[in-house]
């Protein structure tokens, strides 16, 4: 187990004291792997804690001046709506989506720039092909946060055409208009929490078993700066 597995477990088991004795003896050495798999049955925190950290990664990339201004020129000028719960609402950020599959994120409504274009433009696609990703990558979003009081709120993302919806992973990618910003992404689920802090360069991935297990969010922060997300897909 992970260091940052074993801190978290005992951070979420503290007010559970007999939780804490069990895990700050194994951290002591004092229960070995096999005892701890046996209290496992009776752990459920323990289980899930080390399910998020196999099937979430968080990686950190250099990013040079003046990517972030170039970037957010392809914001949308017009406000953007989507149809949720049978309503029409604004969304609290500004989106573009360029796909080959052009039957995902269909519940966007009102306005041209709510339209999926179908190929990236060529700033945005060598800073993919830079950061490791392929042609077989075809779904990319882009989400706008004009400051610190635009957000997106708890979901799992939706699998809709998927190439496979079974086995499949996504990433994201944060860029900050000041490098010394930062937001806080959420995975929840009943009775545990993970943040992940969003840095200029952060690259957060995480597969089916999470998405389907934990809702995510990015928080809002007082006195934030703009922020463009990359979200990075495979569709059929």
């Amino acid at each position: 187990m992970e260091k940052i597995v074993i801190d978290n477990l005992l951070r979420q088991s503290y007010r559970h004291n007999y939780y804490k004795m069990i895990m700050t003896r194994f951290v002591q050495g004092l229960y070995n792997p096999k005892r701890l798999k046996e209290f496992a049955r009776y752990s459920i925190i323990t289980v899930i804690m080390t399910d998020f950290n196999k099937h979430t990664t968080v990686k950190q990339y250099s990013v040079g001046k003046g990517l972030f201004e170039k970037l957010w020129r392809l914001r949308p000028e017009e406000e953007q709506f989507c149809h949720m719960f049978g309503k029409t609402i604004k969304l609290p950020r500004r989106m573009i989506n360029y796909t080959t599959n052009n039957s995902a994120y269909t519940g966007f409504v009102g306005g041209e720039s709510n339209k999926s274009a179908e190929h990236p433009p060529p700033l945005l696609a060598k800073l993919l092909s830079n950061l490791g990703f392929e042609a077989s990558h075809n779904n990319i979003l882009l989400n706008f946060y004009a400051d610190g009081e635009d957000y997106i709120g708890k979901h799992h993302d939706k699998t809709k055409g998927f190439a496979d919806p079974k086995n499949f992973k996504i990433w994201s990618f944060s860029l900050f208009e000041e490098s010394d910003d930062y937001r806080v992404m959420r995975f929840t689920k009943k009775g545990e929490r993970h943040d992940i802090k969003l840095t200029n360069g952060t690259m957060v991935c995480f597969d089916q078993d999470a998405n389907k297990q934990y809702k995510h969010e990015v928080l809002k922060k007082k006195g934030g700066g703009r922020r463009i997300n990359i979200t990075v897909r495979m569709f059929a």
